[in-house]
């Protein structure tokens, strides 16, 4: 395994229900993102996400001294919460 945090795989995700299921699709990803990978799942700009961590609005936040990195699990966890069903059109 790599020694680099920014690479470690998150095997705790396997162990939990099918709610996560689709996200441990590929177990080769980063256990922890950084700020412009946010940005990119999020379609936006780092400064928008930093905006956001100040505001204590994204979760899975990590602080290591000037490193901020997020739980990739968490943030897509929260998206999944998050999304909005389409609304059917009334005839």
């Amino acid at each position: 395994m790599n020694p680099r945090s920014d690479v470690l795989t998150d095997s705790a995700a396997e162990s939990r229900g099918p709610k996560t299921a689709h996200f441990r699709e590929n177990t080769a990803q980063p256990m922890f993102l950084k700020v412009p990978e946010v940005a990119a799942i999020l379609r936006t700009s780092s400064k928008a996400i930093y905006s956001m961590i100040d505001r204590g609005q994204l979760p899975g936040v990590t602080r290591l001294r000037r490193r901020v990195l997020v739980r990739r699990v968490s943030l897509l966890e929260w998206l999944d919460h998050n999304c909005a069903s389409s609304l059917e059109k009334k005839r």
